[in-house]
């Protein structure tokens, strides 16, 4: 969604780039990476069979972030899996990574996802810009509907956005400052729209010079089921990034 974060890549590490990647490409696969990889293909109904392959990524000397991939893969896919144990032995072995694991945590706990739309769902995306800026409600909108439609859905293009708002009147007015009230969803029904996706920004700033110096974000993102009105999922998402001097040229951590 952060469109404007573009950090254009440094020419000069182009050729080391492609060494490590063909160094990754030519390695044999090892437990780990086949436990993954036969985890990741397993059936949705083979629980205990991705059971014992989450074992087997855990099994001995772990490297940095398996653990992590462990119980991300087990959440996202509803497998058991002592997860606080998991993040507590992490973040014991490898202190460096304690602030992201904490944040971690507290993204784990969040709604999830529902990664595929429902049958037949047709969606529009409303973007609530409060914070003023130029540009910034356009930036926000044209990153929508790619990973939407890769999602499953079928999203309103956001060029027939304006002209659909127009055509409802006083209740498009109120959708496009994110209100939802009964009457403006039952509109939204009669054209055949199932959900409505709402992007509320409250703050939203990147500084950038040669790479992103500084960013800052603050927005929710709301979607409701236009027939019942049921919020089916809401979340806010608010942090800030500050860009590091390197210690050593070209080697910026960040």
């Amino acid at each position: 969604m952060v469109a404007a974060c573009r950090a254009p890549q440094n020419a000069a590490m182009r050729p080391y780039l492609a060494l490590l990647l063909v160094a990754a490409c030519a390695a044999p696969e090892g437990r780990y990476e086949g436990s993954l990889r036969r985890y990741l293909l397993a059936p949705n109904d083979e629980r205990a069979q991705r059971a014992e392959l989450l074992r087997a990524m855990l099994d001995g000397d772990v490297a940095p972030g398996v653990r992590v991939a462990a119980v991300h893969q087990s959440l996202l896919r509803g497998d058991a899996i002592d997860a606080d144990a998991l993040l507590a032995d992490e973040a014991a072995e490898w202190p460096g990574a304690e602030r992201f694991l904490a944040r971690y945590r507290q993204w784990m706990r969040q709604p999830a996802v529902q990664p595929v739309a429902p049958a037949r769902a047709v969606l529009l995306p409303t973007v609530v810009d409060r914070t003023r800026q130029r540009d910034v409600r356009a930036d926000v909108l044209a990153t929508l509907e790619r990973p939407l439609r890769a999602a499953g859905w079928w999203v309103v293009p956001v060029e027939v956005v304006p002209e659909l708002t127009l055509a409802l009147g006083e209740h498009g007015a109120a959708l496009a400052e994110g209100i939802g009230e009964r009457r403006a969803l039952d509109r939204l029904v009669e054209a055949g729209i199932t959900h409505w996706l709402v992007v509320d920004l409250f703050d939203f700033l990147v500084h950038e010079a040669l790479a992103v110096e500084a960013a800052r974000w603050d927005f929710t993102v709301r979607l409701v089921d236009t027939a019942t009105g049921e919020v089916l999922y809401e979340r806010r998402f608010a942090d800030q990034y500050v860009r590091r001097e390197p210690v050593v040229a070209f080697a910026d951590e960040d």
